[in-house]
């Protein structure tokens, strides 16, 4: 892999994870104000952080059965400009 493209590889994990931080952070402080509890902010931020990760997983797995189809559809189409 030449240096360039792992460069921005690199970089787009640290954005990533530099974003996770910054949205669980602002999660928890803006649930701390409510409850003022320490635990149930740390909890909101766990469960966020888990249930997030799995809708997007859920996401991705929607998405790539319709990219799927898309093909498919797509393929079927240009056998029948060939008939």
């Amino acid at each position: 892999m030449e240096k360039t493209k792992k460069n921005k590889e690199i970089r787009f994990l640290l954005k990533a994870l530099t974003w996770r931080v910054l949205s669980s952070s602002y999660l928890f402080v803006i649930s701390y104000i409510v409850s003022g509890n320490v635990e149930f902010g740390i909890a909101l931020i766990t469960a966020d952080a888990l249930g997030k990760t799995v809708l997007y997983y859920l996401h991705e797995k929607i998405w790539n059965k319709r990219k799927e189809q898309v093909i498919v559809i797509k393929h079927a189409e240009s056998e029948d400009d060939v008939q």
